[in-house]
């Protein structure tokens, strides 16, 4: 294995190992090396991406081995603390040798993107990120989307939240948790001093309705 950066690893419940990881230099690509419950060893390292990936690799192992993989694709190459880009998702279902073609599911010109990802039973795919806003001192935002396995393609959900940054508060992505049918966001959103811990629900990846949204938020403090 060449050079590396950016290693994730993610395990199941029945024991399916996918770990991914970007090559270093100047043009990073994802790669990703799986190892289901039945195998003897983890496969050779298959190709995920195009070169030029920024931020961290979120990635996902379903409860029956089908996996995602997703990543920031910048809209420029280069180092720096700024960048925009598009969120790119890849799929692979846990039958398959190979994985998916890269599905865009936030268009070019997102600025400075956090990720999290989450593949259910069913083989649905959910898919939060925040987004910083490109102007100083505007609003950052969180949003999502779910991915059926019956029709293969993406629904946008309601805007999650919105902070803002002129105003002191943030958010901050935690992880998306998908399982029964539903699909879940945890967040925290700093309003100055205060921490307020959101659990959003999004709704059911299998169906086509997307104003099922339900917004729970309460203040606490995790220790």
């Amino acid at each position: 294995v060449p050079p590396t950066s950016l290693p994730s690893v993610t395990v199941n419940g029945r024991g399916d190992v996918l770990v991914v990881w970007a090559t270093a230099g100047s043009a990073p690509r994802i790669h990703a090396s799986r190892r289901l419950v039945s195998d003897s060893s983890f496969e050779a390292p298959l190709s995920v991406s195009l070169p030029g990936v920024r931020s961290d690799i979120h990635a996902a192992i379903g409860p029956n081995g089908d996996a995602a993989v997703a990543w920031v694709q910048p809209d420029a190459p280069g180092a720096g603390a700024g960048f925009t880009g598009r969120i790119d998702v890849a799929i692979r279902r846990a039958t398959l040798p190979v994985w998916a073609t890269p599905e865009t599911v936030a268009p070019a010109g997102t600025a400075n993107p956090d990720l999290a990802v989450a593949v259910d039973s069913a083989s649905n795919v959910a898919l939060a990120w925040t987004t910083l806003s490109a102007s100083a001192g505007g609003p950052a935002t969180l949003d999502a989307a779910t991915r059926s396995a019956v029709t293969s393609t993406w629904s946008p959900a309601p805007r999650l939240d919105t902070a803002a940054a002129d105003g002191g508060e943030s958010l901050d992505l935690d992880a998306v948790l998908a399982g029964g049918g539903r699909a879940y966001v945890t967040y925290e959103k700093r309003l100055n001093a205060t921490t307020t811990l959101s659990l959003s629900t999004l709704p059911d990846p299998g169906c086509c309705s997307v104003d099922r949204c339900l917004w729970i938020g309460f203040d606490a403090r995790l220790t």
